[in-house]
């Protein structure tokens, strides 16, 4: 969970000459679809890494058997933090979601964007690397007659993990109506319902909202090397020894 929420404090701070978050695929020098928003966040803008490449560049392969860039950032989006090829953490794009209308070009700033609105969702994958371009369209989790454990798969037997545009994540069962999901999984409908009073009953553990998230606006004005450190930070040894923790107690949980 401490990670996922610092991959948001990432998203937040990630522009240093923009206040949008990345788009969710990025392109390479000729126009062509290149990585994910999971392969920029990784990249550190002080140190130039570039990020208009294909997503199979050399970056992204297994070397020897272990996977290159293993600095946490991968262990952040792969399953259960234990490092691998494909990502089980996916942004929530498409129309009135906060990472498509609040991205860079659009001119609006990610820390205004509905704080209770879902930015995240971890689920199982097999299929999209992670950095590879990939993510969940809305309008997929949006129909009435379907329960979201119906469209996805948890990574945890009891229900799946969701960041807020705030930074907190939830663990929600997987049972938890359409009707009482659904209109977070919007800008609009985040803006007219109170996750506290509606969501919070179907959360089995809470971790609650960033400050850095919701901060980090000011700090990436006055200093921006210090936003990129507090994100490093967040993505550090530490926090993979506490997911770790995290996960072990989620797993004994389910059992």
């Amino acid at each position: 969970m401490e990670l996922m929420q610092g991959i948001v404090v990432k998203l937040h701070q990630r522009h240093v000459g923009g206040s949008g978050f990345p788009p969710s695929v990025n392109r390479t020098e000729d126009g062509q679809i290149g990585c994910s928003w999971r392969r920029e966040i990784k990249s550190n803008p002080f140190y130039g890494t570039p990020i208009d490449q294909f997503w199979k560049s050399p970056y992204t392969q297994i070397e020897g058997g272990e996977l290159i860039d293993n600095d946490g950032y991968r262990q952040a989006f792969t399953v259960k933090g234990r490092p691998s090829e494909h990502t089980q953490i996916f942004a929530l794009i498409g129309p009135d979601t906060a990472f498509t209308e609040y991205a860079v070009g659009t001119g609006r700033d990610s820390n205004t964007a509905e704080p209770d609105a879902i930015l995240l969702i971890d689920c199982q994958n097999r299929l999209v690397h992670w950095m590879e371009p990939g993510d969940i369209e809305v309008n997929r989790l949006l129909s009435p007659d379907i329960e979201i454990g119906e469209s996805l798969a948890p990574n945890y037997e009891q229900g799946f993990l969701f960041a807020f545009v705030d930074g907190a994540v939830w663990w929600i069962r997987k049972d938890v109506p359409q009707k009482v999901i659904a209109p977070f999984l919007t800008l609009e409908g985040a803006r007219t319902h109170d996750r506290d009073d509606e969501l919070a009953k179907f959360a089995l553990d809470k971790l609650p909202p960033s400050k850095s998230a919701t901060a980090s606006t000011a700090r990436r004005q006055s200093n921006p090397n210090s936003c990129d450190r507090l994100s490093a930070q967040l993505l550090s040894t530490r926090q993979i020894a506490k997911v770790a923790s995290c996960t072990k107690r989620m797993r004994n949980a389910s059992c």
